[in-house]
């Protein structure tokens, strides 16, 4: 029988989410009790809109100690988490979206798959058998595959999905990374670096479903430019 501890805190990027956010939390917390030590909402103060930060006003008067707020230094989601995880005490952390495209009930089985395996990395997948995408634009859903084969190909791994911002990791492992991007390219070398470095990452399948409240800022010119990414990090790693 597994033995759950409060070891995980969860880091939530949020920047126009209002209720997307609210349901985000009321589930990490309702599926959490457990595991869940706290939840950083993090977002950026210049660039957030005003229902979004007074909703996350009112999340800290709901539930008090259990959220904290950050505000980002810089800009970019890399931002938003990596300023983060100096609050990060526990064992494991994870990272995720308020948009419910990273749909948080996954939370629960993502710990449960960390705690029976001792793995560095849980990461979700949309491409393992049971997993989905809905709402996906065609032409990037492509581009999304071939990109992902280009990777496992090059890696030699089994990694099936490396762009899915959706993750658990350990916290000590993660902070040893030294990772330098911070646009929406910090999810693909976030989990590239690992994969490199060999250390031990378990997939689960995830469903994707198209955001609703807020807008992406990922344009499709983006895979290529995460090529240059891929064999920058390649050689980062080659030369420790």
């Amino acid at each position: 029988m597994i033995k759950f501890k409060k070891n995980v805190t969860v880091i939530v990027t949020a920047l126009n989410e209002s209720s997307s956010l609210k349901e985000t939390i009321k589930i990490l917390i309702r599926d959490n009790n457990e595991s869940l030590d706290k939840i950083i909402i993090s977002s950026c103060q210049n660039r957030a809109s005003s229902k979004c930060l007074i909703t996350m006003s009112e999340l800290v008067n709901i539930y008090g100690d259990l959220i904290e707020l950050k505000f980002q230094s810089g800009k970019g989601v890399g931002n938003a988490i990596l300023d983060s995880l100096p609050h990060v005490s526990t064992k494991y952390f994870v990272f995720m979206a308020s948009d419910l495209e990273t749909n948080p009930k996954y939370v629960k089985k993502m710990v449960k798959s960390a705690l029976e395996t001792n793995c560095d990395v849980v990461s979700c997948s949309r491409w393992l058998s049971k997993g989905l995408f809905e709402g996906y634009n065609p032409v990037k859903l492509f581009l999304n595959w071939f990109f992902q084969k280009k990777l496992q190909f090059i890696t030699g791994s089994n990694i099936t999905d490396f762009t899915y911002g959706f993750r658990l990791y350990k916290t000590e492992m993660f902070k040893g990374l030294s990772l330098q991007e911070n646009s929406h390219a910090f999810f693909l070398e976030s989990l590239l670096i690992p994969a490199l470095k060999k250390y031990s990452i378990v997939e689960i399948p995830t469903s994707w479903k198209a955001r609703g409240e807020s807008s992406s800022t990922f344009h499709i010119i983006q895979y290529f430019q995460y090529l240059v990414i891929v064999y920058k990090s390649i050689l980062r790693v080659d030369r420790n």
